[in-house]
């Protein structure tokens, strides 16, 4: 064999080797514990584990609301009192996925933190790399994101000192887990027109144009109070505001309305009323009115109340006219 070939070989099962190692890594647990993580703002849940157990905390299919979790750990004085004894980890990738009573995996270890000795720790894991979460002196984020291909997170805490006492192998850290939600709500707009050309309209969500199409799935907001201005040159102006709550979803629906003015007139019964001269009889509804300048015209008897209005397009008018009775006293 070539003596080059055989070095590029050689070479190769060098660095092939330990590729599996670094990536790869046999866990045997004793106990697994298992949470269901909600996606909701009061969501709570705590863990007892022992050292060398591990638990695997089951994330909602959609993580729209979630920026990342928080693990606040409990940790028993037999515990803190010894000197980096126990480790927690983080993996991912786990083979098989984990489920109750099985012990043996294997996985890739993302993170790793000795336990402190102190009474409380706090370890946030962020779900994507633009967040605002820090490390100080009473909480660690881990520096990697997992990948949460398959909706999990799974932790461990294994042993690092040989024949520790048995009351520190028994004593119960206590993990409390809570989702770390996002600032932002979800903003549907349900719209409609008469005709259905809800293309020619523009939205504008506080300063900030969008088309239809752009938002027809949802727009993600600040919590807080939000204008919504939709505007067309067919339909007439919409104004609404809105309060998006933190993880939530905000629904408003709009049906535009015509450019076309429109008059109500109410009256009480027995007037007779004219527009332009001519009978009005919709008394109490809404009516499209050309634009222009009309004559409405009240008769109460012989008792006679005109009106001259300039009607101009995009507007609604109402004309009422009331009868009172005022009595007094000298």
């Amino acid at each position: 064999m070539n003596h080059k070939l055989k070095k590029l070989i050689i070479l190769f099962f060098v660095f092939l080797i330990p590729s599996f190692s670094l990536f790869s890594e046999d866990i045997r647990i004793k106990n697994l514990q298992i949470i269901n993580v909600e996606q909701d703002a009061n969501f709570e849940a705590t863990a007892k584990l022992n050292i060398n157990d591990a638990l695997v905390i089951f994330l909602p299919e959609t993580l729209q609301y979630i920026d990342g979790l928080e693990l606040k750990f409990e940790i028993p004085e037999e515990l803190a009192v010894q000197k980096s004894a126990c480790e927690f980890a983080i993996y991912e990738g786990l083979n098989p996925i984990p489920k109750s009573g099985q012990i043996d995996y294997s996985g890739e270890k993302i993170f790793r933190g000795i336990i402190p000795s102190k009474f409380s720790w706090i370890v946030q894991i962020p779900f994507s790399n633009q967040n605002n979460l820090k490390t100080n002196q009473y909480t660690t984020k881990i520096g990697q994101v997992p990948k949460l291909k398959d909706h999990y997170i799974f932790v461990r805490l294994h042993q690092l000192i040989a024949n520790l006492p048995q009351a520190v192998m028994e004593a119960d850290i206590s993990i409390t887990i809570r989702p770390i939600l996002s600032h932002k709500g979800k903003f549907l707009l349900n719209l409609s027109c008469p005709d259905e050309n809800i293309e020619t309209c523009t939205i504008f969500i506080d300063d900030t144009a969008y088309n239809m199409g752009s938002i027809k799935n949802g727009i993600f907001l600040e919590s807080g109070i939000h204008n919504v201005t939709i505007i067309s040159e067919y339909y007439r102006t919409e104004v609404r505001t809105i309060r998006i709550d933190m993880a939530k979803q905000t629904e408003l629906s709009i049906r535009m309305r015509s450019i076309e003015p429109t008059l109500i007139i109410t009256a009480p019964n027995g007037i007779k009323i004219y527009i332009d001269d001519e009978v009005c009889t919709r008394i109490g509804q809404e009516f499209v009115i050309p634009e222009g300048k009309h004559k409405i015209r009240f008769n109460i008897g012989d008792y006679e109340v005109t009106r001259t209005i300039a009607i101009v397009k995009g507007r609604t008018y109402k004309a009422n006219i009331s009868v009172d009775l005022q009595v007094s006293e000298e």
